[in-house]
């Protein structure tokens, strides 16, 4: 986490005989940048490595883009620090419909020069 955004994760993975635990790291929900200033995800035999090369990571990104750690823009949060308590579904706010409106009001639309509602 830097500030509220959820930079990426780390996932520890077993192995089935439990000898080589490996852990995975990727950065998530961000604009990639140009190829070869970063890498996006990896594998790392600790959790402490893991932590270490999402970091790097995360700081390539942010130097691309032309931002920092103290900047508004993320939160302003330095290092990157794991989130506390996963969000609940209650948390979120606002509702988004799962079902379309009804056929007979989208047909109306469809061609119209009415406004767009949101």
């Amino acid at each position: 986490m830097s500030g509220q955004l959820e930079v990426g994760r780390i996932y520890k993975r077993d192995t089935p005989d439990k000898s080589d635990t490996q852990w995975l790291w990727a950065i998530n929900g961000l604009p990639r940048a140009t190829f070869g200033i970063m890498r996006v995800a990896g594998i790392a035999p600790s959790l402490e490595q893991a932590q270490a090369e999402l970091q790097d990571n995360w700081v390539k990104w942010l130097a691309w883009a032309n931002l920092d750690e103290s900047s508004a823009d993320i939160g302003g949060a330095a290092p990157l620090q794991p989130a506390s308590v996963p969000i609940a579904a209650a948390d979120i706010v606002g509702t988004i419909p799962l079902q379309p409106e009804s056929a007979s009001a989208a047909s109306e639309e469809v061609g119209g020069t009415g406004p767009l509602r949101s």
